[in-house]
């Protein structure tokens, strides 16, 4: 399989994640209610991709792109890249914070995380986008180092939005 076809997967992943993590914040709208328990599930998930092999592979593939082709186009895109990579794990990282014990002021803290959710779901999506109009087209024919391949537990995160 190429750089690219494992690219490509990797976004169909990280796109269902996103379906999953949008359909427990509309949830949380429409019902005024949430669940530490799973929204802690849709975080550490996304957060997961930051710590994965995936998000390795892809931060390999910006560096290697960004030696072999040093136009100054190329390494401003290479750089807005990791720089969104950077933002959306922070602030991931930030909503972890948040959600962890003791939580005063469940009211407030709710409307806020709805808010940063919506904003990492909109971060990864406009990501995902930029790569696959800008960086597919670089990798064709493009075969650098392997990574080997960390399966990711959809299940579990997919059972989060499972309303009962």
């Amino acid at each position: 399989m190429s750089v690219l076809d494992n690219l490509r997967k990797d976004h169909q992943r990280s796109l269902i994640q996103l379906k999953t993590a949008e359909k427990f914040v509309r949830h949380i709208e429409k019902t005024n209610h949430l669940d530490l328990n799973k929204l802690n599930t849709i975080v550490d998930s996304i957060l997961g991709y930051f710590t994965s092999d995936i998000h390795a592979r892809e931060e390999a593939i910006f560096a290697c792109l960004k030696e072999t082709d040093t136009s100054p186009e190329k390494i401003q895109l290479f750089l807005e890249l990791q720089a969104e990579h950077k933002a959306c794990h922070e602030l991931l990282k930030n909503i972890f914070k948040q959600i962890q014990p003791p939580i005063s002021e469940i009211d407030i803290l709710k409307t806020r995380l709805v808010e940063h959710v919506w904003t990492v779901i909109e971060l990864r999506r406009r990501h995902i986008e930029k790569v696959q109009q800008r960086v597919y087209p670089l990798l064709d024919g493009y075969t650098p180092r392997t990574t080997p391949r960390r399966a990711i537990n959809l299940g579990t995160l997919q059972e989060t939005t499972n309303f009962n």
